[in-house]
Protein backbone atom coordinates (compact mmCIF):
# COMPACT_ATOMS: atom_id res chain seq x y z
CA UNK A 1 0.00 0.00 0.00
CA UNK A 2 3.04 2.78 -0.76
CA UNK A 3 1.98 3.92 -3.55
CA UNK A 4 -1.40 4.33 -1.64
CA UNK A 5 0.13 6.39 1.20
CA UNK A 6 2.56 8.56 -1.33
CA UNK A 7 -1.50 9.44 -3.24
CA UNK A 8 -2.87 10.56 0.19
CA UNK A 9 0.22 12.44 1.24
CA UNK A 10 0.38 13.91 -2.27
CA UNK A 11 -3.54 14.92 -1.81
CA UNK A 12 -2.57 16.10 1.89
CA UNK A 13 0.16 18.46 -0.01
CA UNK A 14 -2.26 19.58 -2.56
CA UNK A 15 -5.02 20.70 -0.24
CA UNK A 16 -2.74 22.37 2.35
CA UNK A 17 0.48 23.88 0.41
CA UNK A 18 -0.17 27.57 0.96
CA UNK A 19 -0.86 27.29 4.68
CA UNK A 20 2.22 27.99 6.78
CA UNK A 21 0.80 26.06 9.72
CA UNK A 22 0.70 22.92 7.45
CA UNK A 23 4.09 23.75 5.93
CA UNK A 24 5.58 24.04 9.80
CA UNK A 25 4.00 21.11 11.78
CA UNK A 26 3.77 18.16 8.87
CA UNK A 27 6.02 15.63 8.75
CA UNK A 28 5.61 13.06 6.14
CA UNK A 29 8.02 10.40 7.36
CA UNK A 30 4.96 10.55 10.75
CA UNK A 31 2.04 10.36 8.16
CA UNK A 32 0.47 6.70 8.41
CA UNK A 33 -2.60 4.97 6.85
CA UNK A 34 -5.42 5.15 9.34
CA UNK A 35 -8.11 2.48 10.13
CA UNK A 36 -10.70 4.59 9.87
CA UNK A 37 -11.59 4.83 6.32
CA UNK A 38 -15.17 4.02 4.54
CA UNK A 39 -15.83 3.00 0.62
CA UNK A 40 -18.89 4.64 -0.90
CA UNK A 41 -19.65 4.40 -5.31
CA UNK A 42 -16.78 7.50 -5.84
CA UNK A 43 -14.02 5.90 -4.07
CA UNK A 44 -12.14 5.51 -0.61
CA UNK A 45 -12.14 8.36 2.21
CA UNK A 46 -9.52 8.22 5.19
CA UNK A 47 -10.31 10.17 8.49
CA UNK A 48 -7.89 11.35 10.88
CA UNK A 49 -8.55 12.64 14.24
CA UNK A 50 -7.51 15.68 15.52
CA UNK A 51 -3.33 15.43 16.81
CA UNK A 52 -3.52 12.43 14.77
CA UNK A 53 -1.11 13.83 11.86
CA UNK A 54 -1.94 17.37 12.29
CA UNK A 55 -2.24 19.79 15.68
CA UNK A 56 -5.45 20.41 17.13
CA UNK A 57 -6.46 23.67 15.39
CA UNK A 58 -6.67 21.62 11.63
CA UNK A 59 -9.62 19.35 12.90
CA UNK A 60 -10.87 16.42 11.77
CA UNK A 61 -8.66 15.61 8.30
CA UNK A 62 -10.73 13.89 5.55
CA UNK A 63 -8.92 12.68 2.56
CA UNK A 64 -10.52 11.04 -0.64
CA UNK A 65 -9.31 9.05 -3.54
CA UNK A 66 -11.86 8.30 -6.25
CA UNK A 67 -11.85 4.96 -8.29
CA UNK A 68 -9.90 6.78 -10.86
CA UNK A 69 -7.05 8.13 -8.64
CA UNK A 70 -6.61 4.48 -7.28
CA UNK A 71 -6.91 2.52 -10.95
CA UNK A 72 -3.70 5.07 -11.75
CA UNK A 73 -2.04 3.75 -9.01
CA UNK A 74 -3.15 0.06 -9.39
CA UNK A 75 -5.16 -0.53 -7.25
CA UNK A 76 -8.67 -1.72 -8.49
CA UNK A 77 -11.25 -3.13 -5.73
CA UNK A 78 -13.55 -6.18 -7.28
CA UNK A 79 -17.85 -7.09 -6.46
Amino acid sequence: FRSLVKALIKKFYDIYKNDQDFIDNFNAKDFFLTNNFFINEKGIGFIYQPYEILPYAFGHINLFLTFEELQKLNIVFKN
